[in-house]
């Protein structure tokens, strides 16, 4: 089988390993991002490749922006905004003997990854919603998964959930439906600073030992993400999502989003008994699926280009 290097460049670390065109995973391993500069950004993806690539056939990347796949170049950049305007793949290319490289955003992979052979497979309409530092996404419609003539269909961060603070951040999907709003419940409720240290571990752990604050701020998240699932599918007629990130982990996560979401439909003032509702399950490749996606997307571009 041929070999391929496929990376998951993220926010806060880029995962890569060596993938047969099976979507198989031979190595694997992870540094941090660099946040400073482009130049710290490709020398560090160059010694992975001089490592892990020579004998591979090509290059498959997920990383977050719009990312325009066929032309290699990045509208824009996401956590990474020294990327935006760049063509990323001409440039790893070059750096990397001449090797093909394909792009592909972060969400729209692991939507890849869920239509081809896992929890979308074979759904007509569904999404993925992967919960991050933002909140990630991709559209399976009609069966196949679509991007938008801009390349931005599926970004759920940028929608905004408060019509009253237009343009603040702390209003839009990115913020209120993401790991970054889940801890910013809890932080509010125990009355912890800036300075106190907290991640999704940390959040569960409390949980699990039935601290009350860490139940109320997952059933407060729950809501705001099931009111945002209920909009897309009246909007979409979305017939399951596919919950994605780190902390979906923790059953909790989906099941009490689902109750939340069931809640929209079955206590509502306003009679919502015979509108559509979705399934909404985990994700079956989990962390891996951004960079199974991304494979994906590049095997499918280069059946394309024969």
């Amino acid at each position: 089988m041929k070999k391929y290097l496929v990376f998951d460049i993220g926010g806060t670390a880029i995962k890569f390993s060596v993938m047969n065109d099976a979507a198989e995973m031979l190595e694997s391993g992870q540094i941090p991002t660099p946040r400073d500069n482009q130049e710290h950004f490709l020398a560090d993806l160059k010694t992975i490749y001089d490592q892990f690539g020579e004998d591979c056939e090509g290059i498959a990347i997920s990383l977050p922006g719009l990312t325009d796949s066929d032309r290699g170049y990045m509208i824009t950049g996401g956590a990474l905004s020294y990327n935006v305007g760049q063509y990323v793949a001409k440039q790893i290319s070059e750096m990397c003997e001449g090797k093909p490289v394909h792009l592909e955003n972060d969400g729209k992979a692991a939507a890849w990854a869920e239509m081809e052979s896992g929890a979308l497979k074979g759904i007509e309409n569904g999404s993925v919603f992967i919960i991050g530092t933002g909140v990630a996404g991709g559209l399976i419609l009609n069966g196949k998964l679509f991007k938008g003539k801009d390349f931005s269909a599926g970004e759920y961060s940028y929608l905004n959930v408060n019509d009253e603070k237009w343009g603040q951040f702390s209003t839009m999907m990115g913020s209120r439906c993401s790991t970054t709003g889940l801890l910013g419940i809890y932080r509010d409720l125990k009355g912890m600073t800036p300075e106190e240290e907290l991640n999704g571990r940390d959040f569960f752990n409390a949980y699990d030992l039935n601290d009350p604050a860490a139940h109320e701020a997952l059933e407060t998240f729950a809501r705001y993400v099931a009111v945002q699932l209920f909009n897309l599918t009246m909007l979409l007629d979305i017939e399951r999502f596919a919950i994605g990130g780190g902390i979906s982990n923790h059953p909790a996560l989906v099941e009490t989003i689902r109750k939340a979401y069931h809640d929209i439909h079955f206590d509502s003032e306003f009679p919502l008994d015979n509108t559509p509702i979705a399934e909404i399950i985990k994700c079956r490749y989990g962390s891996e699926a951004n960079q199974i996606g991304a494979l994906y997307s590049m095997l499918e571009y280069n059946s394309r280009m024969k």
